[in-house]
């Protein structure tokens, strides 16, 4: 059997969007633990790591990715075959650096909807609205789990502050 066709592709993602509406994913879970199996992140620690899952998924699933390709797959200019190139060009190699970090699913959906045959642009745009929430989702449990507290250590400095941290530089 072909997993790689369009209602396959489309019933997978589905299944695991409706998963991922009540529960933790998974590899969220174990990277907000710190199991990090390919051992990304520098100097024996995960934080970079949930950094760039971060920004990463922000950018793949809600305000920079989700738009061009939307806006392309609208524009009659662009054939299906230019679409699926491009969405190959800006998904997979994000899409593979998040597998890094530890998101297979993610990754594994981005492609197998780049193997994918489809009937029609109509179709591809079906599969990434789907592909996009899935995403978009993941991107708020990461919002969700991140840990914030981490900014209590730099805090934003008052002029009363700065007026005292530059006494020191005037008078050492």
């Amino acid at each position: 059997m072909n997993i790689n066709t369009y209602d396959s592709i489309k019933t997978d993602i589905k299944a695991e969007l409706g998963s991922v509406m009540v529960d933790i994913p998974e590899e969220l879970e174990q990277l907000n633990m710190g199991i990090v199996p390919s051992e990304a992140g520098s100097y024996n620690q995960y934080f970079s790591v949930l950094v760039f899952v971060y920004a990463d998924v922000r950018a793949m699933g809600t305000w920079i990715v989700p738009p061009a390709i939307m806006k392309m797959l609208d524009d009659p200019e662009y054939s299906l075959e230019h679409c699926k190139r491009l969405i190959e060009w800006i998904l997979v190699p994000g899409a593979e650096f998040m597998d890094y970090c530890g998101l297979h699913k993610m990754c594994l959906f981005t492609k197998r909807i780049v193997a994918c045959e489809f009937a029609s642009k109509e179709e591809l745009e079906d599969l990434m609205k789907v592909y996009f929430a899935y995403v978009n989702k993941l991107f708020m449990w990461i919002h969700h789990l991140f840990p914030w507290g981490l900014g209590t250590a730099f805090p934003i400095r008052t002029e009363d502050d700065v007026k005292r941290m530059s006494s020191f530089i005037a008078n050492p």
